[in-house]
């Protein structure tokens, strides 16, 4: 899949993540330590296209989009045959 969708398994196991975070808050702590070293290492490649500080926008999207977006492909599949915005 290289639409960028999420599968049922990523959808499970972040749903799985929010559970395991009252039972176990040190992983939200490992979580975002990860997240924030993926999101450089991909960085370091737009550095070296364009070396401008404007990286840090994309370490700042990259938790933006982990946990403000999950919503919106689970709401578009249940939403196809609507024709408005978020929806197409």
């Amino acid at each position: 899949m290289s639409n960028g969708a999420p599968t049922p398994l990523t959808l499970l196991f972040f749903g799985l993540l929010l559970a395991a975070v009252p039972v176990y808050p040190l992983i939200l702590i490992k979580l975002l330590a990860a997240l924030g070293v993926a999101s450089l290492l991909n960085l370091v490649y737009y550095l070296w296209l364009e070396p401008d500080l404007e990286f840090v926008y994309g370490v700042i999207y990259s938790y933006y989009a982990f946990f403000l977006l999950q919503w919106i492909y689970p709401y578009a599949c249940l939403t196809v045959r609507n024709r408005h915005w978020l929806t197409r």
